[in-house]
């Protein structure tokens, strides 16, 4: 087991480490859009089997889209969650098996590729 700030060296904690770049402002709203969405829409379908008028109850279609708003952001956090907790179970295993995880040698281009010779 690695002591002190060694296990801070090691290149794919660091990786785990980099804060993410901040995301899309469509791509942060893109679960609570479209959970509202199939709320609302789901009393268009209600409305649809119970031989009724499309906005009859618009209340239920507000409702059900406020619902599906907030079902969105809920799955969202959750998602974040488990996405941060899931990158604190790998740092902490690497930090404990660092010798599961070696650092690859770095190499030139000249090294990795072969010779070439056209064919005419």
């Amino acid at each position: 087991m690695l002591q002190g700030g060694e296990e801070d060296d090691h290149p794919y904690i660091r990786v785990l480490e980099t804060p993410a770049p901040p995301r899309p402002l469509l791509v942060r709203y893109l679960q609570p859009i479209s959970w509202s969405v199939m709320g609302f829409g789901s009393g268009f379908v209600y409305n649809l089997f119970a031989k009724k008028p499309m906005f009859a109850g618009i209340q239920r279609h507000i409702g059900l889209g406020l619902a599906g708003w907030m079902a969105g952001v809920y799955i969202e956090k959750w998602l974040q969650s488990s996405a941060a907790e899931r990158d604190a179970v790998l740092k902490h295993y690497i930090q404990l098996h660092p010798e599961d995880f070696p650092v690859p040698e770095r190499k030139k281009y000249g090294e990795i590729l072969e010779d070439w010779s056209p064919l005419r």
